[in-house]
């Protein structure tokens, strides 16, 4: 996907993982337990970003947390997965944005994370889109006053959000899209926590709800962990 020989190298740490993207992830018999999972669960406002999340799934339904996850790392590792030879550490959880929310979509990345895993489970087409910086030197910073404006964005008054979207959009100019997910209804998605990426602004009619994932450490019981575009580079 890098083009006119960008380089894989973010922050220092080589590229790890490729984007790919599976629509019905969970089965017919699986999608309705999963939302009632997701409407049961408490959700609070987060400071750094928009909406609310829930807590932990491993701390809500472990269960469903090991099960969700050994799910999601099957489509990378399946013989691992199924032999019971993988471990890892994550962050899963069920986020609400509202609808109508302004300066969304700022592009970023997930800072000392491995891997990201989203799942779309809302009727909002709100997806998520892969960047890469324009600059092939470009040295990678925090968006500009992102975190501050998401800490009390529901108090913006016009004058401010005029200004704050003006940051985003000088921010974002700086990279170019690569690739674009619709948020498609049970559509999973992942992408290395070094790939620069933004959600979609919502503007459809209702809340935007997903299931992120962060994963900080794969590996593999008993055995090197081989990560599949270090790999493919080596052949």
């Amino acid at each position: 996907r890098l083009s006119h020989g960008q380089s894989e190298i973010r922050l220092g740490r080589t590229m790890l993982f490729a984007s790919s993207c599976m629509d019905n992830f969970f089965g017919s018999h699986e999608i309705d337990e999963v939302m009632r999972i997701a409407n049961s669960c408490q959700m609070n406002r987060v400071r750094q970003v928009p909406g609310s999340r829930s807590e932990p799934l491993h701390v809500v339904n472990y269960d469903f947390y090991r099960y969700l996850n050994l799910k999601i790392l099957s489509l990378l590792y399946p013989n691992q997965v199924t032999m019971g030879q993988i471990s890892f550490m994550s962050d899963s959880r069920f986020q609400c944005i509202p609808k109508g929310v302004k300066a969304d979509g700022w592009v970023h990345l997930d800072m000392d994370k491995i891997l990201t895993s989203i799942i779309y489970l809302s009727e909002s087409t709100a997806g998520t889109s892969i960047y890469n910086p324009k600059d092939l030197f470009f040295v990678p910073d925090s968006p500009p006053d992102k975190h501050e404006y998401f800490s009390q964005y529901e108090k913006c008054e016009d004058k401010d959000l005029s200004m704050i979207t003006q940051k985003r959009d000088d921010w974002n100019n700086l990279f170019e899209e690569t690739i674009s997910y619709r948020g498609k209804f049970n559509r999973m998605i992942y992408f290395d926590g070094n790939e620069w990426h933004a959600s979609h602004i919502n503007e459809d009619d209702c809340d935007r709800l997903i299931l992120i994932t962060f994963f900080e450490q794969i590996t593999l019981n008993g055995t090197t962990i081989n990560y599949p575009i270090p790999t493919m580079r080596s052949r």
